[in-house]
C-alpha cells in the first residue's frame, strides 16, 4: 500500500529535523575534534535531503536549511544529482517557510540562484543543448525556486529589470527541457512587475515585449511576449495594444487568439476609465515626449496621433482601417 513508503518518524518534529541537519552538515567548528561529527557522504546526503524535502519544520529552520542548500551546490564532492536535490529543497523552503523568516533571507536566496544560473554549476556551457536529465533538472528547479521566491516576495524582483531581461534571454538560450520552467517563471514575474513603481522599469518592459513578439525564430518567446502584452499593462497602454496587433497577425492560431484577446478590455486589467497612461521617450525617439494623461479614449487617440507616430498603425486599426503591420504579418486564414 501507499503507507509502505511512509517514514517511521515524524519529520515535522523539530528535534528530528535538527538531527537530520547535524547528520548532513556535521558538527560546527567549535566542537572539539575528538567529538566532532564529519559531514555525511554524498550518497547519505541524498537520502537525508529527500527526507528534509518532506519536512515542514526543516523549511523554517534558518540558517541550517540554507547551509544545506549551499553544501549541495558548492560543497566538496557534490554531484549533479545532489545539486538538483539542493534546488528542490530550496523550492520546498520557499513554499513552506514563514514570511518573517523568509523575508530576512530572500536577498541572499535570490543572489544564490542568479549565481547558479550565471556559473552554470551543472558543468555545461552557455547555449549547450546536450545537457543530461539531471543537469536540466538542476536548472529547472532553479527557475522554479525563482518563481516561488517572486511569488512570496514580489519586491525582490520588480525594483529593476535584470530578472525580466534574464528570463527573456533564457527563452533563447535554455534547452527545450528547461524552457517550460522559464515560461512559468515569466508568468509569475508579470504579477511582480505589474506592481513596479519605476517608470524606467515599465519603459524597459515595453521594449522587451515588443522585441519578443516580432522574434520570428522563437515561438516560445513570441508566446511569452504576447502574454505579457495582454496582462502587464492596463488596456489604455498603447504599446501593448500595438504588440497585440502584431500577434494577431501571427501564422499560429494560438498566437492569433492571444492577439485578438489583447485588443479587448480584460477583467484582469484596469480599464480606460481607471487607468492613467504615461508616455515616456523610447529608444530612437527623435522628439521631446512628456508624460500625459487623457480624459477619455478619443482624446487619448487624438493626442497620440499628433505626437507619437510610432503607434499610427494602432490608431488606424481603431479607426476601422487595416494597419500596415498586419500586411507585414498576414493572418494564416487570410
Amino acid at each position: 500500500t501507499w503507507e509502505t513508503n511512509r517514514p517511521i518518524v515524524n519529520l515535522d518534529d523539530e528535534d528530528v529535523a535538527s538531527r537530520l541537519f547535524r547528520l548532513f552538515l556535521g558538527s560546527s567548528l567549535d566542537v572539539p575534534v575528538e567529538s566532532r561529527v564529519l559531514p555525511a557522504s554524498a550518497a547519505v546526503k541524498l537520502k537525508i535531503i529527500n527526507l528534509l524535502t518532506r519536512s515542514i519544520a526543516a523549511a523554517d529552520m534558518f540558517p541550517k536549511n540554507i547551509e544545506v542548500v549551499k553544501m549541495c551546490l558548492y560543497g566538496e564532492g557534490t554531484t549533479t544529482r545532489l545539486k538538483a536535490c539542493g534546488m528542490e529543497f530550496t523550492v520546498w523552503i520557499l513554499t513552506h517557510a514563514t514570511n518573517a523568516e523568509l523575508a530576512a533571507f530572500a536577498p541572499s536566496l535570490m543572489a544564490g540562484m542568479i549565481e547558479i544560473l550565471d556559473s552554470r554549476l551543472d558543468g555545461s556551457v552557455e547555449g549547450e543543448r546536450g545537457a543530461t536529465f539531471a543537469q536540466e533538472s538542476l536548472r529547472g528547479f532553479c527557475y522554479q525556486a525563482l518563481s516561488q521566491l517572486v511569488e512570496r516576495d514580489r519586491s525582490s524582483a520588480n525594483k529593476d529589470v535584470l530578472l525580466a531581461e534574464r528570463i527573456f534571454s533564457a527563452l533563447d538560450t535554455e534547452s527545450d527541457g528547461v524552457k517550460p520552467y522559464v515560461q512559468e517563471a515569466a508568468r509569475v514575474l508579470i504579477k511582480a512587475y505589474r506592481e513596479s513603481p519605476s517608470t524606467y522599469v515599465q519603459t524597459r518592459m515595453e521594449e522587451l515585449i515588443l522585441s519578443a513578439v516580432v522574434d520570428k525564430d522563437n515561438r516560445t518567446k513570441r508566446l511569452v511576449g504576447a502574454q505579457w502584452a495582454n496582462e502587464m499593462f492596463p488596456f489604455s497602454h498603447i504599446p501593448s495594444r500595438y504588440a497585440a496587433i502584431v500577434v494577431s497577425g501571427d501564422s499560429k492560431h494560438e498566437m492569433q487568439v492571444l492577439g485578438r484577446a489583447g485588443l479587448r478590455p480584460s477583467t484582469t486589467r484596469e480599464t480606460i476609465a481607471s487607468a492613467t497612461l504615461s508616455i515616456e521617450p523610447w529608444e530612437g525617439c527623435d522628439r521631446d515626449v512628456e508624460p500625459k494623461t487623457w480624459a477619455n479614449e478619443d482624446a487619448l487617440f487624438d493626442g497620440l496621433a499628433l505626437e507619437h507616430y510610432r503607434y499610427m498603425e494602432y490608431l488606424a486599426f481603431c479607426r476601422g482601417k487595416t494597419p500596415k503591420v498586419l500586411e507585414e504579418y498576414p493572418s494564416a486564414s487570410s
